[in-house]
């Protein structure tokens, strides 16, 4: 099976050169509970948006849940992701998987 975070081009993968931490979504580098805490912030973020986005996330355990670090790809060079400063939030999700807060983001 391919690590999640490899992209497949053709017959050939190769890794993604992200920040420690940050992984796809549907990752398996993620626990369940942080899996689900993405699942939560990026439905929030696409309704909002009223479309899908190409982000990398980084889930931190908080007292409220999960923080979920939401860094938007905003192209790909070379196969790998691109992200500009500031292309972030950061989404607080409780411990009944619902958003509580977004904090900053483009």
């Amino acid at each position: 099976m391919q690590r999640l975070g490899d992209v497949e081009h053709g017959a050939s993968a190769h890794r993604e050169k992200l920040s420690p931490g940050f992984h796809r979504a549907n990752s398996s580098e993620f626990t369940a509970d942080e899996t689900k805490a993405v699942e939560v912030a990026k439905a929030h973020l696409e309704k909002a948006d009223g479309k899908r986005i190409d982000a990398r996330y980084k889930v931190t355990p908080v007292p409220e849940g999960f923080s979920v670090h939401v860094s938007y790809v905003t192209g790909y060079q070379s196969g790998q992701p691109v992200f500009i400063p500031g292309g972030f939030c950061v989404v607080l999700v409780s411990t009944q998987w619902t958003v509580i807060k977004i904090l900053g983001g483009a």
